[in-house]
């Protein structure tokens, strides 16, 4: 059927990290917006790593020094799975721990949560940049998100060029569109999918439910209620009249 040809279209076409080995080595930044979810999300890919490499070869680092009690969600991870944490409170900062830190396989950088207009951004993208110039960028991108945020969000983080990003909080999301569009427009590949707070079950690659995402994109589209719109009100309006 023709519904059947367009999911599968799209489903084709959904950009996705193909190989996850390339990001699972070396130094990887999370950023993104407030409560979008990037310690969370470390956590889960610290413990995968774990799970099957051991933690000998990780290390944690946190270059939020804004949020309280930020990095003592980190260090709590970190000592649940036996790895060192550090923390960088500038980019000369963090080009020090990472160079102490070069022997280590893994380094997950998780980084302080800024909205796209926060005035700060720009010095810590500038930092990201100086301190881990070789890094590279997962961007978090809330599935629940509005077009309008998410696509501000993308261009926020543009300087620090993402790899890839992660699509958080799927399991909170009324729609898939907004965010599924988002990086379709963008060429933005999704690396991995969350759905759920647990570690690190709630992580999956995206290549692996790429046919998933889109069937639970239309199933949520077709659960919506209709747009009230001008054509909306003026049909329910004009039979209420009719009624009168």
């Amino acid at each position: 059927s023709y519904e059947q040809e367009v999911f599968y279209a799209a489903a084709k076409h959904l950009p996705v990290v193909a190989d996850l080995s390339v990001l699972s080595s070396g130094i990887m930044v999370v950023v993104g917006p407030t409560g979008a979810g990037k310690t969370t999300t470390i956590a889960k890919l610290a413990a995968r790593w774990c799970l099957q490499h051991g933690s000998q070869d990780l290390a944690l680092v946190s270059t939020d020094g804004y949020r309280i009690g930020a990095r003592d969600q980190l260090m709590t991870y970190a000592r649940i799975l036996g790895a060192p944490m550090h923390a960088a409170n500038s980019g000369a900062d963090l080009a020090r721990v990472l160079d102490r830190l070069r022997s280590k396989k893994l380094i997950l950088i998780d980084t302080a949560g800024m909205g796209p207009r926060d005035v700060r951004l720009t010095e810590q993208l500038a930092a990201l940049k100086l301190g881990a110039a070789r890094a590279r960028v997962l961007l978090a991108l809330p599935a629940q998100g509005e077009a309008h945020a998410l696509e501000e969000i993308v261009q926020a983080f543009a300087p620090l060029t993402p790899a890839a990003c992660v699509l958080t909080k799927v399991d909170e999301a009324a729609s898939l569109g907004a965010v599924i569009s988002t990086t379709l427009r963008h060429r933005l590949k999704i690396a991995y999918v969350c759905d759920g707070q647990r570690v690190p079950e709630d992580l999956h690659g995206a290549h692996q439910r790429r046919v998933w995402l889109v069937r639970a994109a239309l199933a949520l589209q077709e659960a919506r209620p209709p747009a009230r719109d001008e054509a909306y009100y003026a049909r329910h309006f004009g039979r209420a009249r009719s009624h009168a």
